[in-house]
Formats: C-alpha cells, structure tokens, sequence
C-alpha cells in the first residue's frame, strides 16, 4: 500500500480539497482491504461486505473532516473580530499597571523585583515547570518597565553625574 502523494508546495485552500485527499487515501486503503479479505478468506463476498463497511467509516470520517474545518474558520474568525478589542483592553490595562507601578517608591520596585525572580528561580530549581517559573518571573519583568519608563526625576541625574 502507498500513500498519497502530497505535494508540499500545493495549498489546501479549501475544506473541499482536504477532505477530497482523505477521500481517495481511504479509497485507496479500502481497495488494499478488499484485496486482504478476499486473499485471506478466498471468499469475494466477505470481501465485498468488509469493503462497504470500510467504504462507510471513510465517508463518516470525511464529512467529520468537513464539519471539523468549518468549525474552525468559524473559531478563527471569531478570534478576528475580537482581537483588536483585546489588544486594545491590554494595552490600557498594561499602561494604567505602569502608570500605577510607577507612583510606588524605586525601593519598593526594587524589593518586589527580587522577590518575583527569587519566586521564579525557586520553582526552577524544584522543577515545578517552566510556565510556573515564567509566570514567577513575569512580575518582575512588568516592575522593571515600570522602573525604566518612569520620567526622570529633576535632581537626580545631577547628583549621579557628580
């Protein structure tokens, strides 16, 4: 038995055609199946019932392959209309964090910083997963924007270049 040949620069643009490939692959598996029963049993219609029964799932497997495409692109367009929305909602949850984070004292920054790497560091080192140690680690990621975004405080700089 051989499989189909897919061709890897051609696109599947349509639902149709994906399903049309698991279509001739199952046709294609369902003669090989024929073939085994009739050779095994030597009986042709036994033979004939295994290939209606093959013929069958194929058919179910393909308008499931189908149903499964078109609930996708319904998904993903879904996500399409909804994701400028999001960005939009994180991007002024993001900027009211900072600006909040920001009226904190740097000393205070400084001290949640740490703890949030030392939290991250910790679950890293007891192996607790790597989503568990990023999520330990983030805070101290949105801290550290904060302290680098803030405006500059008048006096500041002229101490530190003295």
């Amino acid at each position: 038995m051989t499989a189909p040949q897919i061709d890897p620069q051609a696109e599947l643009s349509e639902p149709e055609a994906a399903a049309e490939l698991l279509a001739s692959a199952f046709a294609e598996l369902e003669g090989t199946a024929l073939d085994a029963v009739a050779a095994a049993t030597g009986d042709a219609t036994g033979a004939e019932h295994a290939g209606a029964a093959v013929n069958r799932a194929a058919s179910r497997i393909v308008k499931a392959a189908k149903s499964s495409v078109g609930a996708v692109r319904h998904g993903v367009h879904g996500i399409a209309v909804r994701l400028p929305a999001t960005v939009r909602a994180t991007r002024a949850g993001a900027h009211w964090t900072v600006e909040t984070l920001q009226t904190l004292p740097d000393s205070t920054l400084r001290s949640l910083a740490a703890t949030s790497v030392g939290l991250g560091a910790g679950l890293s080192f007891t192996r607790a997963g790597r989503l568990a140690a990023i999520v330990g680690v983030v805070p101290a990621m949105v801290l550290s924007t904060a302290i680098a975004v803030r405006p500059a405080t008048p006096g500041v700089l002229e101490v530190a270049s003295e």
